[in-house]
């Protein structure tokens, strides 16, 4: 994280550690399932997190469905994630430049694969 990002003004008056707060880049998984496209609504529309969200960015399994569709429309960078590897996935997190991660396991019938 660069030093240039932690500034006086992000600290909470509130926290007693003096630690900067900063802006997190969310990946959410299974965001084209009900309950990954209501968190990314949540962070998109509720008050309580601009500033603390700069950017969501969600893993999807069926590129077709209505809400990744809605949800690109929104700004949401959505990543098409097939079951597979580890490898694969430990370079799409990478890529993604997300420092946070949501894990909700996808209604997929091979959520469980990974080789």
């Amino acid at each position: 994280m660069p030093i240039a990002s932690l500034r006086n003004e992000n600290l909470p008056k509130n926290n007693p550690f003096g630690a900067a707060t900063m802006s997190r880049k969310v990946c959410i998984s299974a965001i084209d399932g009900q309950t990954g496209f209501l968190i990314t609504e949540l962070f998109l529309s509720n008050p309580t997190f601009p500033g603390k969200v700069a950017a969501i960015c969600g893993l999807s399994l069926y590129p077709a469905s209505a809400k990744y569709k809605e949800l690109q429309k929104l700004g949401v960078n959505i990543i098409t994630r097939k079951p597979g590897k580890v490898k694969g996935l430990t370079a799409t997190l990478r890529e993604s430049g997300s420092d946070t991660l949501c894990i909700i396991p996808p209604a997929h019938k091979d959520k469980f694969i990974v080789r």
